[in-house]
């Protein structure tokens, strides 16, 4: 299956470990354009939810663990909203039940 990647949702706890690079630039949450991407960069799942219900993205990326809400739970109403777009679950996690939570 071939999939237009041309707006993506990047949900990122904002507490990243300070020796590792974060995964995109170091900018607060808002819209962005590189190349042909516009990216929905958030730090909030009730903003990535709000963004989600107004905006149709063509791939998540999701953080695991949020202050507010869980990053498995956003998948859960991404897919329950019918939504069949790839979603790349990011996490610090390292147990396999952790880990094929996400399956779910």
């Amino acid at each position: 299956m071939k999939y237009n990647l041309e707006q993506v949702l990047l949900l990122q706890n904002e507490t990243f470990d300070k020796n590792e690079p974060p995964i995109t630039i170091n900018v607060k949450g808002g819209t962005y354009n590189f190349g042909n991407f516009k990216v929905y960069k958030f730090y909030s799942g009730e903003d990535a939810l709000s963004c989600l219900d107004e905006t149709k993205v063509d791939l998540a990326i999701l953080d695991i663990m949020l202050p507010d809400v869980s990053g498995l739970s956003i998948c859960q109403k991404i897919r329950a909203g019918g939504h069949n777009y790839p979603i790349i679950m990011l996490t610090a996690k390292s147990e396999e039940r952790d880990e094929l939570q996400g399956f779910d």
